[in-house]
């Protein structure tokens, strides 16, 4: 099976969605845009963006050997 390295969406109302794994890293990075305007994140304070970015890392989980 061939794994995907990222995917590309274009979804209602002019929102897009880009997922990305970087290969050698593992993070997983996603970025939300609408060719409409820019985009508010749910913060307070926070300005309106051509595109968020949001970065991720796994921890992966050790297994105890007994």
């Amino acid at each position: 099976m061939i794994e995907d390295r990222w995917i590309n969406f274009v979804l209602l109302n002019g929102w897009r969605l880009k997922a990305e794994v970087n290969e050698q890293t593992g993070e997983l990075t996603i970025l939300v845009s609408n060719e409409k305007g820019n985009v508010t994140y749910d913060y307070p304070n926070m300005p309106s963006v051509e595109e968020v970015e949001h970065n991720y890392t796994l921890d992966t989980n050790e297994e105890e050997s007994n």
